[in-house]
């Protein structure tokens, strides 16, 4: 109840914040102790003013049949009226629609790599073999200190729902070590990958820190070597992903508090040289950048919606890999 207590504050609703407090402290909420130092909050006799306002935002909708959310919450006041939609009317249109097109993007961004290494084949087949062993290899990849730029996550943005109350909110992410698999196929001149990121963060929203956010990516990415008969090989990488970003207890609907969920796609890049101490073992190192567009979000009601125009977030960091190839 106290961090809904200081989204409503941060909209200027003075007497829901209030509201919202006095539940903390009658439930014994582990921060309601902490009331009395929190510096994001001043009380004045006429008002309820945060220390840190919400920045303005382009419109974003999250648009679903007739059910509509923006993210400019400072200048679109939210209505005590509940939503005039059926929620079970939403929840049915999201999931179709959700069911068919998670796998067809899935499709789109791994088969886009793929089609171009099938058209390059018949060109690497009469070339001399390379360096590297050819065929499948795994390997394991590391990213120190990996974040989101905060574009959109910018730890001072939330999103509500026109004609009702429900809210969410986009902390600022700390940075975080990231360590994730990599199982690919090497041809002369590149290599097909695929890879799982999955990395927990504490975020910071309106100055409150202890935020839980995991952001997950499936990605596909195509890895073309530019020499490849001698041990060292640069390389350029292009690849598309599938991420996802779930906030614990970021969602609040009063007097629920749930998770928000943020999904979308996204491109890969990344650049640097390859060193094979053998032909069968590599050492990568080089910098990965990608941009990430989320078109959908859920959040307490569990009901998805479709964001419309996309928000965009970005991420870079260098990257250290190693290989074994069978």
């Amino acid at each position: 109840m106290f961090h809904l207590a200081t989204a409503h504050a941060a909209l200027g609703e003075r007497d829901a914040a209030f509201h919202c407090l006095g539940e903390a402290c009658a439930q014994r909420g582990y921060w309601a102790a902490f009331l009395a130092y929190e510096r994001m909050l001043t009380v004045t006799p006429h008002s309820f003013v945060p220390r840190q306002t919400i920045l303005p935002f382009a419109p974003l909708e999250f648009q679903c049949c007739a059910c509509v959310f923006v993210t400019n919450m400072r200048n679109l006041p939210l209505s005590d009226g509940p939503c005039d939609v059926n929620a079970s009317r939403h929840r049915n249109c999201s999931d179709a629609a959700m069911t068919s097109f998670k796998p067809a993007r899935l499709v789109t961004l791994l088969g886009l790599p793929v089609f171009l290494l099938a058209l390059a084949a018949p060109a690497w087949s009469q070339e001399s073999p390379g360096f590297a062993k050819e065929g499948t290899f795994v390997g394991v990849s590391a990213l120190p200190g990996f974040t989101l730029d905060g574009l959109t996550f910018d730890g001072s943005t939330a999103y509500r729902r026109v004609d009702g109350d429900e809210i969410l909110i986009l902390p600022r992410l700390d940075r975080k070590n990231m360590v994730r698999g990599i199982v690919g196929f090497r041809s002369s001149r590149g290599s097909f990958e695929v890879s799982y990121d999955q990395t927990n963060h504490t975020g910071t929203f309106l100055g409150v820190p202890g935020w839980e956010a995991t952001f997950h990516s499936i990605n596909g990415d195509e890895r073309i070597f530019l020499v490849t008969r001698k041990r060292i090989q640069p390389y350029v990488l292009l690849g598309g992903s599938i991420p996802w970003i779930t906030i614990k207890n970021g969602s609040f609907l009063d007097p629920d508090i749930g998770d928000a969920s943020f999904r979308g796609f996204g491109v890969n890049t990344e650049a640097g040289v390859t060193v094979f101490a053998f032909p069968r073992v590599g050492i990568s190192a080089g910098y990965r950048y990608r941009a990430m567009w989320f078109d959908s979000a859920s959040g307490v009601t569990n009901t998805t919606y479709k964001l419309r125009p996309r928000f965009r977030e970005t991420s870079g960091s260098a990257v250290i890999s190693a290989q074994f190839a069978f």
